[in-house]
Formats: structure tokens, C-alpha cells, sequence
């Protein structure tokens, strides 16, 4: 079985902006420049020919170049919060590939969990037991973090990635690379 979900990578100069964020929380694990993507779909574990045949499926999918902006930083997880990210403007392209690839997960026999589709990127991991005054220091850096000038990127690909866990923080590797139609110069991430 195979960990994996589809996602926008971020590489290159958005990658850069992202970073430039990160000041320390203590208490939280800062997720690496090479780790920054925009989940559209995660698919849990799965066997790699159901994965195969995903990606033949995801061949088919040749949106246009768009572009994604990362507005505000936020908390997920609810009452017992989980990453600290940055979240992006819901476009009418993001929605409709979310979409599109999910429709596809779920021919190709994937049982997806109904989650709210909530684009974001993670920054920050934090720990199962927090500290005593981590969500103190949560609350400043997003204070901090309030007038800050959003991000935009341009998507010109999206990714099957397999996620490993490991006591130290997720270990992701591409399996496939989609890149989408009519991808112009203008449109690179400099990566």
C-alpha cells in the first residue's frame, strides 16, 4: 500500500515568499521549501495499481495554467489544531481541478474521505500535545502575520506524490508529473 495524494507543487520563487513567513514557533516543525504544495486531493493508502491506473486517468487532465494566491495565514484542525498554514483564494480554476480530480479518484474506485475542500500550505506542524504556551505564541505569529501581502503562483502542474511518515515529519516523493496545457514562459515558477 502506497500513502499518496494529488497536489500543486511550489517550487522556486513562490517557494522563496513562503519561507520568507516561517519565523520560528517553538513548539512547531517547520515544513521544508521542498515540501510546499497545495493539496487537492488526498487519497490515503492505496495499492500502487490503483495508483497506476489514477495516473493514466490524470493523463487526461490538461487544464491551463492559473494563478493561486495565498491570502492569510491560519490554524487547521479545530479545536485540537494540527498546521499552521497559509491559505489560497478558492478561484473558479482551483475549484474546478479539485473537482476534476477527485471525480477521478473516485472512478478509479478510491474511497475519499467528504472533507471540505479548504486550499492551503502548510507552514507549521504541530505537536499532538502542545506545550502550555504554544497556542499563545500561534496566536501572536498569525498577528504578526496579519498585514502581510498576499502570494500569488502560477499552478502549471500538478503532482501524484507519495507520502512515507517517519517519527521526524513526512518524507514525500513524486510519482508522476502533470503538466498542464499550454504551459508558457511566463507562466514558470523559476524552479
Amino acid at each position: 500500500m502506497i500513502r499518496a495524494f494529488i497536489a500543486l507543487p511550489l517550487r522556486g520563487e513562490a517557494a522563496r515568499q513562503i519561507r520568507g513567513r516561517q519565523s520560528p514557533i517553538a513548539g512547531a516543525r517547520a515544513v521544508e521549501d521542498e515540501d510546499f504544495h497545495l493539496t487537492l486531493t488526498f487519497l490515503g493508502d492505496q495499492p500502487e495499481a490503483v495508483l497506476r491506473a489514477l495516473a493514466d486517468d490524470l493523463e487526461t487532465l490538461t487544464p491551463d495554467p492559473f494563478e493561486v494566491t495565498l491570502t492569510h495565514a491560519d490554524v487547521m484542525g479545530g479545536a485540537d489544531p494540527r498546521v499552521v498554514a497559509l491559505m489560497a483564494g478558492a478561484s473558479d480554476p482551483l475549484v474546478t481541478l479539485q473537482a476534476r480530480v477527485a471525480r477521478l479518484a473516485l472512478g478509479a474506485g478510491i474511497d475519499l474521505k467528504r472533507r471540505r475542500f479548504r486550499p492551503h500550505v502548510t507552514l507549521y506542524r504541530l505537536p499532538r500535545t502542545p506545550g502550555p504556551d504554544t497556542h499563545q505564541k500561534i496566536q501572536a505569529w498569525l498577528a504578526r502575520q496579519a498585514g502581510a501581502a498576499p502570494i500569488t503562483f502560477a499552478a502549471t502542474s500538478f503532482e501524484l506524490i507519495e507520502s512515507h511518515l517517519t517519527p521526524d515529519g513526512p518524507i514525500y516523493t513524486t510519482l508522476a508529473d502533470f503538466p498542464f496545457a499550454g504551459h508558457l514562459a511566463q507562466f514558470d515558477q523559476g524552479s
